[in-house]
């Protein structure tokens, strides 16, 4: 694939993200929430909310993984081009993670308050959904926690290629996008407090995963720049002029 290919797939990744994000905020977003991961056990304002709205989630982060792949795709590409086969073994273990984040999304925000209304509809107490959930994360948090190990797997792969020289860009670019997250995660989350709405933040997470493919995305962005550059470049054999292409 071209360098133009990769960098539309990198933004793809990018646009995963942020489904994943507002995936997230439909699971948190409430008044009585806290708002984030840590509060998925159990919360109080799962009474309140409608099960559509788990719904809602699930549909937008079976999208949102299907852009996370094309993410993928493109940060492969791109240590495929400038590591080793170490690098390039180590790398595939990310694609695990990605076809997997939506099974971890699933058990960890999903299921939780699905499974707490359907025990209240039985007139069941507190004390039983929490047994009942502990008896399930018994099984599949290991599963999960496996799946979110794999999936930063790509990000060892990014600071290795940026840190090390390998993708050739500054070191600063991290910093880039860990600033990026922040603000693209806090100032939505500022503002919705402001009207008393809780659990912002919980997407900031979702949307670091997304934005992690800004590396890939400026790798290609400098290979094409340096494509168009040699392309047309004239040199002088004798009295013959010629154009390079690449």
């Amino acid at each position: 694939m071209n360098a133009l290919t990769n960098r539309r797939l990198a933004v793809c990744g990018m646009a995963g993200g942020i489904l994943y994000m507002i995936s997230d905020l439909f699971l948190f977003l409430s008044r009585e929430l806290n708002g984030g991961i840590l509060d998925a056990a159990w919360n109080p304002a799962w009474r309140g909310m409608g099960e559509w709205r788990f719904a809602v989630s699930a549909w937008i982060a079976l999208l949102g993984t299907g852009l996370l792949l094309c993410g993928f795709v493109s940060l492969y590409e791109m240590v495929r081009e400038t590591c080793g086969k170490f690098w390039r073994l180590f790398t595939l273990c990310g694609a695990a993670g990605v076809c997997g984040v939506l099974l971890a999304h699933t058990q960890i925000g999903i299921l939780p308050p699905l499974l707490y209304k359907a025990i209240m509809r039985q007139g069941l107490s507190d004390e039983t959904f929490k047994l009942v959930r502990e008896s399930i994360s018994a099984y599949l948090l290991p599963v999960s926690v496996l799946i979110i190990l794999l999936f930063y797997t790509q990000l060892a792969v990014i600071l290795y290629g940026v840190l090390g020289g390998k993708f050739g860009l500054r070191r600063r670019v991290l910093l880039y996008v860990a600033g990026i997250t922040l603000a693209s995660a806090a100032i939505p989350a500022l503002a919705l407090s402001l009207f008393g709405i809780r659990g912002g933040i919980g997407g900031g997470e979702s949307l670091f995963e997304g934005m992690m493919y800004l590396i890939p995305f400026w790798y290609w962005n400098a290979a094409e720049r340096r494509i168009h550059a040699e392309k047309g470049v004239c040199n002088i054999e004798g009295t013959d002029r010629y154009c390079r292409a690449v």
